[in-house]
């Protein structure tokens, strides 16, 4: 139930927010993520794992010379490395993981052709691993919150698009695992810590 109220929330305002925005620029980026974090439920395992994906984010403000606004954004990956306590995993089967991103914004012009925009704010997200062991399906499923920021320049091509590259950065604030073996499953609180650096590059549209 948490889960569908928190995307039910997030998706609200990603649909509402351009309406109310006067101008808006939509971003389509390829992003790498390395991340580094302890969970912690009664035992404590240290996991490292990078991904590989597609993000869409937009950012709307009131006018192009406003200096504060909103933004969302939501990414789409593939784990390429997976360890647990220093063991790796296989994740070649593992599915897709995605998150959605809410931020107020920050933008001030560098240059006649470039500007910079920054975003603090939260993620909310999905993180799916599926092995098989001794014949049977094990998965192990992240739902976690995050604390969120990025910083992104924009240099025009043209009056209205531009060529984006930026990181975010994110620190871990707690969420649920569940674990599931075959058609049983587990759900836990958990603790989190650590963090995570997501580099991206991509192409904007203002509109």
């Amino acid at each position: 139930m948490r889960k569908i109220l928190v995307i039910g929330c997030a998706l609200l305002v990603l649909t509402t927010l351009p309406l109310m925005a006067g101008i808006n620029k939509g971003t389509v980026a390829g992003y790498i993520e390395a991340a580094s974090i302890t969970v912690q439920d009664g035992t404590e395992e240290d996991i490292q794992s990078k991904v590989i994906g597609l993000m869409v984010k937009g950012s709307s403000y009131t006018n192009p010379a406003s200096p504060f606004g909103f933004a969302y954004d939501i990414r789409v990956g593939k784990t390429t490395e997976y360890s647990v306590n220093e063991v790796k995993k296989d994740v070649s089967e593992s599915p897709l993981n995605w998150d959605i991103g809410i931020y107020a914004t920050f933008q001030e012009d560098v240059s006649y052709s470039t500007f910079i925009e920054a975003g603090a704010g939260f993620q909310f997200g999905s993180q799916t691993e599926t092995w098989v062991i001794s014949g049977s399906t094990f998965t192990y499923e992240f739902f976690s919150a995050y604390v969120a920021g990025y910083l992104e320049l924009n240099y025009a091509l043209t009056a209205t698009t531009f060529l984006s590259a930026g990181a975010k950065a994110l620190v871990p604030l707690g969420g649920t695992k569940t674990y599931t073996l075959d058609s049983s499953s587990w759900e836990y609180d958990i603790e989190m810590s650590g963090f995570a650096l997501a580099p991206y590059v991509g192409i904007s549209l203002a509109y």
